[in-house]
């Protein structure tokens, strides 16, 4: 049985709490600060979640030591001994959908651990997509990875829009090669440039902020990101970026003994005209922004 976790994410009021130098557009953090262990208490964090369906955790907050997390807990995602299973968390139906002018920036580290159950036919642990179930697929963008030999995974990005201007066609990026078992920063703007067009900017920094991969390195056919923009079928599209869905797919399926899958922290996402980007690396302050 598959499980869900759907998140309660509101616009702070009065800026929220915590201080710290936080984007004033900033829109909701998580980085499991609510103690370690498995169950919901943990999970969760703290309320800042809301419970799902299904039986199947897989899910544990454990301390991030030698990680290389910035944040002292992370969220530990299993693979389950189930094929099939999913295994996600959901910002659900909790951002605004952006009018045409306004942006949604979201920031996570991320760090893929699973070398054998990763699949070759491209996995989306990772994407916008509609009210669960069911879910929606492909969103206005999705992180697609696959295993890629050895020691790496590619990642690229998928979308409904096309970047031709035709609309209608599943598009996607070039792939970048990243790898297992290492920590990085992912951070990704989408911005609403009218009724049915979007152009993405998308970056990947090493925990020491290096910056690996940015939006001239996704290719899409002629262009990058960093000079296409999408056509979407239609204006409904946009609906998508009100959920932000992240976990195990299980699309693959597996018959193994659990192994970890990923390891996950340090949520953020601002909204707004020209939303922060990138947001940056993590704030202590986020732990105890409050919406």
């Amino acid at each position: 049985m598959a499980r869900t976790v759907l998140l309660d994410a509101r616009p702070p009021q009065g800026g929220g709490g915590g201080g710290g130098d936080l984007p004033a557009d900033l829109i909701f953090t998580s980085s499991f600060t609510n103690g370690q262990g498995n169950g919901d208490a943990y999970a969760l964090d703290g309320g800042r979640w809301q419970a799902g369906y299904g039986s199947d955790t897989y899910a544990d907050v454990i301390a991030s030591t030698g990680l290389d997390f910035p944040s002292p807990n992370c969220l530990r995602w299993g693979a389950a001994n189930v094929g099939g299973a999913q295994n996600q968390t959901h910002v659900d139906w909790a951002f605004p959908v952006p009018a045409i002018g306004e942006s949604v920036s979201l920031r996570r580290y991320w760090r893929i651990f699973d070398r054998q159950y990763l699949g070759t036919g491209g996995e989306h642990p990772s994407y916008f997509g509609t009210h669960s179930p069911p879910f929606t697929y492909p969103s206005v963008w999705t992180i697609d990875i696959q295993h890629g030999g050895g020691s790496t995974f590619t990642l690229f990005l998928a979308s409904t829009g096309n970047h031709n201007g035709g609309g209608g066609t599943t598009d996607r990026t070039s792939t970048v090669s990243l790898n297992l078992d290492q920590t990085y920063r992912f951070e990704m703007r989408i911005t609403r440039t009218g009724t049915l067009t979007f152009t993405a900017l998308a970056r990947i920094y090493d925990t020491a902020g290096n910056l690996v991969y940015d939006e001239t390195d996704f290719v899409c056919g002629s262009l990058t990101l960093a000079t296409a923009e999408w056509t979407v079928p239609s204006s409904g599209e946009f609906n998508d970026l009100v959920s932000w869905i992240n976990g195990w797919e299980g699309v693959e399926g597996r018959s193994g003994p659990f192994e970890p899958y990923s390891y996950e922290s340090c949520y953020a996402v601002c909204a707004g005209v020209d939303a922060t980007f990138p947001i940056g690396p993590f704030n202590e302050a986020e732990a105890d922004w409050t919406p």
